[in-house]
């Protein structure tokens, strides 16, 4: 067979294959749109309101995180009319491949991402506004912001260098608000439509004030100061945990670059002791984040800790500068 007869043969089977999947994902996402806009706008409304009723604002705190929140609902339910009316024109979409990525059409607007991973974004437009988050805590703020620096922020260049968070997970982005306050750009950046589990609302904030540290950069200071709280928000970002059955605990690890550094219960409970002094996790609590959640489990379970926390807790960043184990246990 010629090498373009070939070639158009292999990209016709690849759109097959690809519109086949897609229709799975979108008459899931058509069912579930409802309730996964109604959780997250829930989600923020109980969590915000929870701010304002537990730490001891100004009455122009209270207002301006009032205001955060009206615009991060009047954003979801703009996104939320968007994304059904997307969805309902996927029916006359065409699939076009460029790279390494599908892009599903509908006219001139692109409707739908598909990358060669196989993720799916259902794309939204001119979904945006600004916002200010107040400031909740001071102390200890720049050791929050190593973390996320560390990890899971971006940069946005097109506003500058400033920090950018994109998530799926509505808790990060008010976890992420808190360490860099001040003025937000948020935007619903679109719908992510799973082959397996619920579609999820994607979240995108470019903190305005601040500058964005890169990641090397961080990991420097990081290292050097070797602060519980950068600790926390790298395993925020970074982190994973899961719970063994038999003997029973939980495991924390940290994922630096390709190998993943386990979290003794020693630093766990550190880290745990150093964010209620600067109520940083007072704020995980309100935000029901479940890695908090298995961290605090860690640091309070009965097994006794090996190692002293400030001995383990340099070890740890030693280990994280060496690439030659693909995980690492202290």
């Amino acid at each position: 067979m010629p090498d373009d007869l070939t070639e158009r043969v292999n990209r016709a089977l690849a759109k097959m294959t690809v519109r086949n999947d897609l229709k799975e994902r979108i008459a899931r996402a058509r069912a579930e749109l409802n309730s996964i806009f109604d959780e997250t706008k829930s989600y923020f409304n109980e969590a915000i309101d929870g701010i304002i009723r537990e730490f001891k604002l100004t009455e122009e705190d209270v207002n301006e995180l009032n205001r955060f929140k009206e615009t991060l609902l009047t954003l979801l339910d703009r996104a939320h009319e968007q994304a059904r009316t997307r969805l309902e024109e996927l029916d006359a979409a065409y699939i076009e491949k460029e790279g390494k990525t599908f892009k599903v059409a509908t006219g001139n607007t692109v409707a739908l991402l598909v990358t060669e991973k196989g993720s799916v974004r259902l794309v939204l437009h001119n979904i945006s506004a600004t916002a200010y988050f107040p400031l909740l805590f001071q102390r200890d703020l720049e050791a929050l912001q190593l973390g996320w620096a560390a990890s899971d922020e971006g940069q946005n260049g097109a506003r500058g260098v400033r920090p950018l968070m994109g998530t799926t997970k509505p808790w990060q982005l008010l976890a992420w608000a808190a360490c860099r306050p001040g003025h937000l750009r948020i935007s619903v950046y679109g719908v992510y439509l799973r082959k397996k589990g619920r579609p999820s609302v994607s979240l995108r904030a470019t903190a305005e004030d601040w500058f964005h540290v890169p990641k090397q950069e961080a990991w420097k200071l990081l290292r050097a100061k070797c602060e519980p709280l950068s600790l926390l928000t790298l395993y925020l970002g970074d982190g994973a945990y899961y719970v063994r059955a038999k003997p029973r605990a939980v495991i924390l690890r940290i994922w630096v670059g390709n190998h993943a550094i386990t979290l003794p219960k020693s630093i766990a409970r550190m880290i745990v002791e150093k964010a209620y002094a600067t109520k940083y996790g007072d704020l995980l609590d309100m935000l029901k984040c479940e890695k908090w959640e298995a961290l605090k489990m860690k640091a309070y379970s009965p097994r006794a800790a090996r190692l002293d926390p400030d001995f383990a807790l340099r070890r740890l960043f030693e280990l994280a500068e060496s690439p030659s184990l693909p995980q690492q246990n202290l």
